[in-house]
Formats: structure tokens, sequence, C-alpha cells
């Protein structure tokens, strides 16, 4: 079950959950804030920074967006292929409650793919100030 945070402002009417989001149940504005950095955060934050047709949906456009040769042309498959990632489709900001760096432990594995395409599509992560 999501948590609902006791913060001012959860209930006005732009605020959706995860759930809605994912499910495209409520309208996702043009500037986002994820509240949580774990890992539902980081995938809804990748996910809503793509309008349409995902990358990690269609293999055309993932070769496309990661620089992956998939004739296998270029030396190791990458060897001179540029990404080309998405123009991301809106501003997001992911809020981390912790004062810890974002990309923990259990962050790492995802490191290569999620993280970069995070990077990629120009998401803030913000961490609670520690002052």
């Amino acid at each position: 079950m999501p948590r609902t945070p006791d913060i001012p402002g959860i209930e006005n009417p732009k605020v959706i959950g995860y759930l809605d989001a994912i499910l495209q149940r409520k309208p996702v504005g043009q500037k986002v804030a994820v509240i949580g950095a774990g890992g539902i955060g980081f995938d809804v934050s990748e996910m809503i920074t793509h309008q349409g047709t995902s990358p990690s949906q269609d293999i055309d456009l993932f070769w496309k967006e990661w620089g992956i040769d998939p004739n296998l042309e270029a030396r190791g498959g990458i060897a001179g292929v540029k990404p080309q990632p998405h123009p991301p489709a809106r501003e997001v900001y992911l809020l981390q409650r912790k004062t810890s760096r974002w990309v923990t432990a259990w962050a790492r594995p995802l490191a290569g793919f999620t993280v970069r395409a995070l990077r990629a599509s120009r998401c803030r992560c913000l961490t609670r100030s520690t002052t």
C-alpha cells in the first residue's frame, strides 16, 4: 500500500500517487517532484521522462538511445556509435528524505541503466539538507 506523507500541500489536486501515474489514471504535469528516491521513485521518475513509447518497450528505440549497433558492425556493438537519448518529456525532481548520497548500495546494480537514463533526461535528485 503506497504511503501518503504528512506534508503541507499533499491534498492539492495536482498531487498524484505513483499508481495513478503508472496506470495513467491521472495526468502527470510538466514539472514534477517525485517524493522518495527508492526503487519505485527511480522507476517512476525514469518512466515519466518519456512521452509516447518508452525505449524500454521498443528495442529499436532502446538501441538508439543507448548507442548500440544492432548489426554489430561497430566494434563491440558500440564503438563509434553515439547514443541518441530522447528529449525529456517533463522536468523531474527526485526528492530523497535521507541525507546520504542518492546512489546508495541498493542502486548500484541500477547504475548502468536507470541512473544513467535519469541523468541523460536531466532529472535532478535532491537530498534533505543537513543544515
